[in-house]
């Protein structure tokens, strides 16, 4: 999916706000700015737009709760889809026209892409850095299990870890009376492949073997 552009008509700081996003070769658009300029509103527009503006939604300083709306055009190659999102409990999806519009109509352009993963993929935030400060300083400086871990959307990858460290420990278990898996299927293969090279013969034995049957 992609935005064609944003149009706010009233969410945190921003009125009547709209951005254009022009395709071009390399159709990438960085937003930048000083701080405090609105780029964290600015995700939580879109944040908002695709997955609904939260109850008690903190951006209602400049403009009150039933009156925020965000808008965009998006597009997926083939089809666009202009849309609003409102504030409230039902039926905050509406149409250009604002009419209500099928939340099923924007999830064919998000596709699996749900509130979750995109918080945790796109949605990087000053908080969201706060909160993998602390992580690292309780994972002990595990930068790469960390980092690995925000890339599956915060599953703690630790407890795979743990989970395919205790299969291997059940493959390789064994004692006196019985032999682990892995050894048995060692044994196995070993006695496959002495059979294999007993059963098999060379190129030149063949052609041998055919000389003396023609004679």
């Amino acid at each position: 999916m992609r935005f064609d552009s944003l149009k706010i008509p009233a969410f945190g700081p921003f009125t009547d706000f709209k951005l254009e996003f022009s395709q071009s070769v390399a159709d990438l658009h960085l937003i930048y700015g000083a701080n405090e300029a609105g780029k964290s509103s600015l995700l939580r527009a879109i944040h908002n737009l695709l997955y609904g503006i939260p109850v008690r939604s903190s951006d209602n300083f400049l403009h009150s709760h039933p009156k925020l709306l965000i808008g965009a055009t998006v597009s997926d190659g083939e089809n666009d889809l202009t849309f609003l999102r409102k504030k409230g409990n039902r039926g905050t999806l509406l149409d250009a026209d604002q009419n209500s519009l099928d939340e099923g109509k924007l999830k064919a352009f998000c596709g699996s892409v749900n509130d979750e993963f995109f918080t945790h993929m796109f949605g990087l935030s000053t908080d969201s850095l706060r909160e993998g400060a602390a992580r690292l300083l309780s994972g002990e400086g595990e930068l790469g299990t960390l980092l690995f871990s925000a890339s599956l959307g915060g599953s703690p990858i630790d407890t795979a870890l743990e989970k395919l460290e205790s299969e291997a420990n059940q493959l390789f278990a064994g004692n006196g009376r019985q032999a682990n898996t892995i050894v048995i299927a060692s044994k196995a293969f070993k006695e496959f492949e002495k059979e294999s090279r007993e059963l098999s013969t060379t190129a030149n034995a063949w052609n041998t073997l055919q000389k003396a049957i023609a004679a």
